[in-house]
């Protein structure tokens, strides 16, 4: 039987720690040239960038500057893959509990409830961890992260519809318009051109932004009051 020395233990940690951070470089420049990405990106922060800002000030409290802060490091955890991590592995969460496909009142409420503990479970530690590095102090920032993660968990099903959403109106995938919910694929997916559809991403995705500045700015005890 082989016996492996301590330093041929440690050589062959080394040497996989290097192989793992030289494709660093090539995964993150994959990742932030994938339409995918960026595509998922724009569906998440659509509805909560916006929605988050408005709890942070008016109920979470953290003052303008840590909690536009807070979304800054959100939005910089997202574009570097949490977004893709969430969707994916809600995607395999629900095709093993047989949740991929809901056809029935009983199956969407199901959906609701795994959404809804599967997005604070999966949310609350980035924004403890988002508060802090925004300069708040550990207590405050756990109690504040609980705060916005309960704030933010009952719309995880929100971000899955949007998610599939505008996956289905980025694509003339028939599996993946067969996803998005019917009054979408009736409003916008049957009537508009896959190249409209495409527009429209990226037009929501500017909307969301400034609709977010505009909460921090202009809200009570914005930035701009």
């Amino acid at each position: 039987m082989e016996v492996v020395s301590l330093n041929d233990s440690f050589g062959r940690l080394a040497k996989n720690c290097r192989e793992t951070l030289s494709r660093l470089p090539e995964h993150y420049r994959r990742l932030l040239t994938s339409r995918r990405q960026w595509v998922g990106y724009a569906s998440q922060s659509f509805f909560h960038n916006p929605y988050l800002a408005a709890v942070d000030m008016f109920f979470v409290h953290p003052g303008a500057v840590h909690g536009a802060l807070s979304r800054v490091f959100a939005n910089g955890w997202a574009m570097l893959g949490t977004c893709g991590f969430y969707s994916t592995n809600r995607d395999k969460l629900f095709k093993r509990i047989g949740l991929h496909h809901i056809d029935s009142f009983r199956g969407c409420v199901a959906a609701i409830v795994v959404d809804t503990v599967y997005g604070f479970l999966l949310s609350l530690p980035g924004f403890c961890l988002n508060y802090k590095l925004a300069g708040v102090a550990v207590v405050p920032s756990v109690v504040m992260g609980t705060k916005a993660a309960a704030a933010a968990c009952w719309t995880s099903f929100i971000s899955g519809s949007l998610f599939d959403t505008f996956a289905a109106m980025d694509s003339d995938d028939p599996q993946k318009r067969s996803r998005a919910p019917h009054w979408i694929r009736w409003l916008v997916i049957d009537r508009f051109e896959l190249k409209t559809r495409k527009k429209l991403i990226w037009v929501s995705l500017a909307v969301s932004v400034l609709a977010t500045a505009a909460i921090y700015s202009f809200a009570p005890g914005g930035l701009l009051r």
